[in-house]
């Protein structure tokens, strides 16, 4: 979709071209960082739509600007995309508690990076448009004064009955 803009984080200059390129044919502005320290500035300066994360970067990896990324309040609710070369089995896993919204493996297919892409701005839209707030959490918390049927956990209801449980995000839906 044309006057988006996506934050591509990687350190080859090469992937960043062809990712970029790829975004650019379907209507996407897009911007760049090589490493973890620019990647976090850049996201402050551009304030993208959606970002995609390589997890091998240079002075730093992936799963640290992942999580600084979802601890600065005006970027947590970009959502990221993991893109990478390092094997699905482990850091899919880890990408996805951490907070991404998908993990593809690279190469990527262009098919497979615009609907990736898509479906990510396309929830990031509808959680803006209903008042969802995303919440980034690292300790265990007791949420006695919301209701289960109030709060969602990474898309899944799995709070026990008394609404207590080890929570990595919530989103809690306005009233």
């Amino acid at each position: 979709m044309a006057d988006e803009t996506i934050l591509i984080i990687d350190d080859s200059a090469d992937t960043r071209l062809v990712l970029s390129l790829r975004l650019k044919v379907q209507g996407y502005r897009t911007v760049f960082a090589a490493d973890a320290l620019e990647a976090i500035t850049m996201a402050l300066q551009a304030q993208p739509d959606a970002i995609l994360l390589d997890l091998g970067l240079p002075g730093s990896n992936g799963f640290l600007v992942l999580e600084r990324l979802k601890a600065i309040s005006v970027l947590a609710p970009i959502p990221v995309i993991i893109v990478s070369a390092e094997e699905p089995d482990v850091a899919q896993a880890k990408a996805l508690a951490s907070g991404a919204v998908a993990y593809l493996q690279k190469p990527v297919v262009q098919r497979t990076l615009v609907e990736t892409v898509e479906k990510a701005l396309a929830a990031s839209r509808e959680l803006t448009k209903t008042g969802d707030i995303p919440i980034t959490l690292n300790n265990s918390v007791s949420l006695n004064d919301v209701s289960t049927e109030r709060c969602t956990i990474n898309g899944r209801r799995d709070l026990d009955d008394h609404g207590r449980g080890p929570l990595q995000r919530v989103v809690i839906r306005a009233s």
